[in-house]
């Protein structure tokens, strides 16, 4: 069985049978500066101390890294990290986790565009063209997709301009993923952008083999998806998408989905 856990925001933990991949955890609180104030209510599930622990960060915004990921390494000195490579990790929290050199050995920097294997893991990036990396992922017969900042972004001043420079990226980099199968696949709607919410996630169903598909970055508007699943142009592909109602909800997904 195949467990995903969405905490909160972009934060999601796939469970498998040897390793549990932990994508952009934050604290409940990491929000509470943000205008207006967002108060989060997922909390990490427990982590089997049998399976190895990989932490994923997708970019050093508040709502995609904490330093308290570093926590896990005083009980877990095995916890394998993968952050980009424009992610700096500032003294203090160096000092605060004990981030010594045999534990900075742990941690993993990785460009955009580039591909390296952590043990069983197999990780490939690309180019959000803002900051960090969005994933692919290959581990137990699975490929996993978590978009990170990857999106076509529609906001700002200048926002025809906007949407335009930035649906070209999107659409550029996804071509990296159109051979690929994917099985799992976290994709950002962010309601905060209106009607232009949708252009990034739709875009994804309609161009990318994908199975399912987990909306993340909602702000807590849980009523995005349904908007998804009921537009026209997304006939037959709207049950590719799970529908999220809560933070800290859990999918049990079956193993026939590995290769």
């Amino acid at each position: 069985m195949i467990r995903v856990t969405f905490v909160h925001q972009d934060c999601f933990v796939v469970e498998l049978d040897r390793h549990v991949l932990v994508f952009d955890y934050i604290p409940e609180t990491a929000l509470l500066d943000c205008e207006p104030p967002v108060r989060l209510h997922g909390h990490m599930p427990v982590l089997p101390e049998d399976k190895r622990l990989y932490f994923f960060v997708s970019n050093s915004r508040m709502d995609a890294y904490a330093p308290e990921i570093f926590g896990w390494l005083k009980e877990r000195k095995d916890t394998v990290y993968i952050l980009p490579r424009d992610l700096k990790i500032s003294g203090e929290t160096r000092k605060k986790y004990g981030l010594t050199l045999a534990a900075r050995r742990q941690i993993h920097k990785i460009g955009v565009r580039q591909e390296v294997e952590l043990g069983d893991v197999k990780i490939r990036t690309l180019n959000p063209n803002t900051i960090g990396v969005a994933y692919f992922i290959t581990c137990e017969g699975l490929n996993i997709y978590h978009a990170g900042d990857l999106n076509w972004w529609n906001w700002g001043v200048e926002r025809e301009l906007y949407s335009h420079m930035s649906g070209a990226n999107y659409k550029r980099e996804l071509r990296h993923l159109k051979e690929k199968h994917i099985d799992l696949a976290f994709v950002d709607l962010d309601g905060r952008m209106g009607e232009g919410a949708r252009l990034g996630i739709s875009y994804f169903l309609r161009h990318i083999p994908a199975d399912l598909v987990f909306p993340m970055h909602l702000w807590q508007d849980f009523g995005q998806i349904a908007a998804v699943k009921e537009d026209p142009e997304l006939r037959g592909l709207a049950d590719k998408v799970v529908d999220i109602d809560r933070e800290g909800i859990v999918f049990e997904i079956p193993d026939d989905r590995r290769r």
